[in-house]
This record gives structure tokens, C-alpha cells and sequence, in this order.
């Protein structure tokens, strides 16, 4: 395969990615800041404002709307591996980053949880700083 990089400023990039004047895209959004399917399976889903690839495939869509709702975790796995599978039948799909949540912090921090995701919750009116 020959392959020609066009390297874009992030408004060209953006643009391109939208009208989908691309043949091949790098989506550095490409895999999740958490590991929750609902945020990174919704590209995969007819209409999804994410879906830059116009993805469309109802038993997809079905799936998708069966693992946002269940309760129970191992039944969710497995709607969410069914979903892969009849994705990777029809794209192509190579997910390239992860995001891994580093913290420093001082031991005179208290009451600070961390979360799984960079995003979100992001609170601090609980958080104090003890004396040495």
C-alpha cells in the first residue's frame, strides 16, 4: 500500500474530518478517556454526531441501545464484544491511543478522590490542604 500523509493544522483538520474530504483518517479521539462504551461505540451508531465515517448498520444500532441500558455488567460485556464483531465485518477500525490518568499530588492534600476519566468531575469544594 503507498500512502501520501497530509499533516493539517487542527481547523483544516477539523473541517476535513467533518465533510469527510479524507480517504484515510487519523482520529487522535480514537479511543476513550474511560472505559465505558457509551463514549466510544456511539461513533459506530447511524447518526451519532461522532460517526465521521457515516457507520451505519442496524443490528449496530440495536446493540448499542441494549448495552447503554443493562444492568448487569457481564451481560453488558457481551453485548458490547457482539457490537465490535459486527463492526469489524463491516469498517475498518484501528483504535490508536488510551488515555492514562497520571497524578501528582502533595501528601498534604486531603479528602481528594481521583476519577477514571480526565473530564470529568473535577470538583474541589471538598478538598483541603492539612498542616504540616
Amino acid at each position: 500500500m503507498e500512502v501520501e500523509h497530509q499533516l493539517e493544522e487542527s481547523a483544516t483538520w477539523s473541517k476535513s474530518r467533518l465533510t469527510r474530504d479524507v480517504e484515510l483518517l487519523v482520529d487522535p479521539m480514537g479511543s476513550a478517556s474511560m472505559a465505558d462504551p457509551d463514549e466510544i461505540m456511539v461513533k459506530f451508531t447511524s447518526g451519532g454526531s461522532p460517526n465521521w465515517g457515516r457507520f451505519s448498520e442496524p443490528l449496530a444500532d440495536k446493540l448499542f441501545e441494549e448495552q447503554k441500558t443493562a444492568l448487569d455488567q457481564e451481560k453488558r460485556i457481551e453485548l458490547v464484544k457482539e457490537m465490535q464483531k459486527v463492526i469489524l465485518q463491516k469498517a475498518w477500525w484501528i483504535p490508536g491511543l488510551w488515555w492514562t490518568l497520571l497524578e501528582v499530588r502533595s501528601a498534604w492534600i486531603r479528602n481528594y478522590e481521583p476519577m477514571p476519566s480526565h473530564w470529568q468531575n473535577r470538583r474541589s469544594e471538598d478538598v483541603w490542604l492539612a498542616a504540616k
